[in-house]
């Protein structure tokens, strides 16, 4: 009789990078999770089809450490690529890392610091922003207060549109056998945390800040004009309130969090707008004759009726209902120019 004897590999953690055309950053990004103090943890490196060094570099890392597995796929956009990291990791729980940021020194010091609470740890935000370091403020309170009122902070403040500077449970991500939606090309992380938000029983938002941005590598890809959004942010916003109305909330605090989500999808439009000023041809009579027609095909659709948030969300709905192109064209044009300068 032989006995065979298979050695099941349990780990804390399973760091999940990206990968697409990343050889400028990407070994800055994998040397700051090495150099933790902390061992227990794989590092799933997924190349989506990149064109330059990026595959050489990821085999570099993987034939060099144990720990370290690099998965060579077609490109299909980083939620294809999350999705192949987590189809293959073995960690108690989960964290993403964009091939172009890099963590901060403490990154599992930090994560330590929470048990197994069956849920969602989220750390603030922090950019690298030229030379500059920008730390987001963020309202740790939050940790005290009801429930209602935690996801409206986390999903008004945007704090769950990244799925980086956070721990997931794997267990609640393989239990209800939860992935990134690969059919939407903009919000599908929104999509991921909305998901994933309404499934954990705890939640502790950390004023630490473990994770930097880099926003500057991401420049010319903001430039870029994204066709057609109008016709694609329906998709995130209808999974949203589908959400929220199969979720356990009273008819009440429903209301108040697709009171949110209505704020959300209205500043998506202003997104829609503002991306028309990227196309350098078009004149202003063409892009405001294309604001109305978005007016009409949003207005259409989506009227609302869930109250307003904020005095902006207002105004942008009485614009949207209204077809006021030429105030949209305004606010949308000055909005590009301010964000411009600040790019600069």
């Amino acid at each position: 009789m032989i006995l065979i004897v298979y050695k099941v590999v349990v780990l804390k953690y399973s760091v999940i990078i990206p990968v697409y055309n990343a050889e400028r950053t990407l070994s800055r990004c994998v040397n700051s999770i090495l150099n933790q103090d902390f061992n227990d943890y794989e590092i799933i490196l997924v190349n989506d089809g990149s064109k330059d060094k990026s595959l050489e570099i990821c085999n570099d890392f993987s034939d060099k450490y144990e720990n370290i597995f690099t998965i060579n796929k077609e490109n299909g956009g980083a939620s294809s690529a999350r999705n192949a990291g987590l189809d293959h990791a073995r960690g108690d729980f989960i964290l993403f890392v964009d091939s172009d940021d890099y963590v901060e020194d403490h990154y599992f010091f930090e994560f330590e610091k929470y048990g197994y609470n069956d849920g969602w740890v989220i750390f603030k935000d922090s950019w690298e922003v030229g030379d500059r370091i920008i730390r987001k403020t963020i309202n740790a309170g939050i940790n005290d207060a009801e429930r209602i009122e935690k996801y409206k902070y986390l999903i008004a403040s945007r704090m769950i549109n990244s799925p980086c500077a956070k721990r997931f449970d794997r267990k609640i991500i393989e239990n209800n056998r939860l992935r990134f939606n690969t059919d939407m090309i903009v919000a599908e992380d929104f999509d991921f945390g909305l998901r994933y938000l309404f499934l954990c029983k705890n939640i502790t938002v950390a004023d630490v800040s473990v994770y930097i941005y880099n926003a500057t590598s991401s420049g010319s890809l903001v430039r870029r004009k994204k066709e057609n959004l109008i016709d694609v942010y329906p998709l995130v916003f209808d999974a949203a309130f589908k959400t929220i109305f199969e979720s356990d909330f009273n008819e009440d605090e429903k209301t108040q969090l697709c009171r949110i989500c209505d704020m959300l999808h209205v500043e998506s439009f202003g997104t829609c707008v503002m991306e028309e000023f990227k196309d350098d041809g078009k004149l202003p009579k063409e892009i405001k004759k294309e604001i109305k027609n978005m007016c009409i095909k949003f207005y259409s659709r989506y009227k609302g009726g869930y109250g307003y948030q904020n005095i902006i969300h207002f105004v942008m709905r009485l614009c949207i209902k209204h077809k006021w192109s030429n105030a949209l064209y305004i606010l949308g044009k000055s909005y590009v120019e301010m964000r411009s300068r600040r790019i600069k």
